[in-house]
């Protein structure tokens, strides 16, 4: 166990707004699921909600809750819910300053379903090629 190499901690900012009416609950499921199923172990996902008019960020605690009593969630996650809508960059600068103890930051939107190892590809690319600052993955 001593050769194991520590992975680095990755912070994930899902910004969310009215996701739940605008995107539909099935659809809106699909996504949480997938995004809380990542599968890297290290990290930390932190949805953040621009003052939602609907129940967006209660459905998604909801699911969080779910997914945690089943033991099914690899990183921690939580829903920070604004007090006014602050746009993307407002919304996601919001998140990010609470994740500084991460190396990684990984911003995703409401509407993406993710593989499971997206998590570990983004940063086994990022710990190859240190020189990169910023990475993008066509979706």
């Amino acid at each position: 166990m001593g050769n194991l190499k520590m992975r680095q901690k990755v912070g994930i900012v899902v910004l969310t707004y009215n996701s739940l009416s605008k995107i539909g609950e099935d659809t809106f499921r699909k996504i949480l699921s997938r995004i809380l199923g990542i599968d890297y172990e290290n990290c930390k996902i932190i949805f953040v909600d621009n003052n939602s008019k609907d129940s967006t960020p209660e459905f998604i605690s909801r699911f969080i809750s779910s997914m945690r009593s089943q033991e099914h969630l690899k990183c921690d996650a939580e829903v920070l819910k604004l007090d006014r809508n602050y746009g993307w960059s407002g919304g996601n600068n919001r998140a990010a300053v609470l994740l500084k103890d991460t190396k990684y930051l990984l911003f995703l939107n409401d509407d993406v379903i993710v593989e499971p190892d997206i998590v570990s590809k983004l940063v086994d690319i990022m710990e190859k090629n240190p020189i990169l600052v910023l990475l993008s993955q066509s979706l």
